[in-house]
């Protein structure tokens, strides 16, 4: 790709990022226009989920991102009142399907 498709490809995730954090702020009170300048809309998010704004900074190094990710999204729900179910359900069902394929047929049977 050249350096004007990933700047366009940039630009259409940063766009879809907006769409999907703008109604998020305002439901928790923030501006929706903070939401569309790149590093401090996680800044916000932490303000929003009551967690230190240091964790913005692990979301830099690889590996760790990705606990952080999972982790923010949970802290999310629950800052939302969604941690009536568990919210790592898809991934606790990936590795029971990877360790144990009696655990397809149980789901069948019921």
């Amino acid at each position: 790709m050249t350096l004007i498709q990933w700047t366009l490809f940039f630009l259409a995730l940063q766009v879809v990022h907006f769409l999907g954090t703008w109604k998020l702020y305002r439901a928790a009170g923030e501006k929706s226009w903070k939401a569309i300048i790149p590093v401090y809309n996680a800044i916000v998010l932490m303000k929003i989920i009551r967690r230190p704004k240091w964790w913005v900074f692990l979301l830099f190094f690889p590996v760790i991102n990705l606990l952080m990710f999972i982790a923010i999204w949970v802290e999310t729900l629950k800052n939302f009142g969604k941690n009536k179910t568990t919210p790592c359900e898809p991934s606790e069902r990936a590795h029971f399907l990877a360790k144990d394929d009696s655990y397809l047929e149980k789901k069948r049977a019921s």
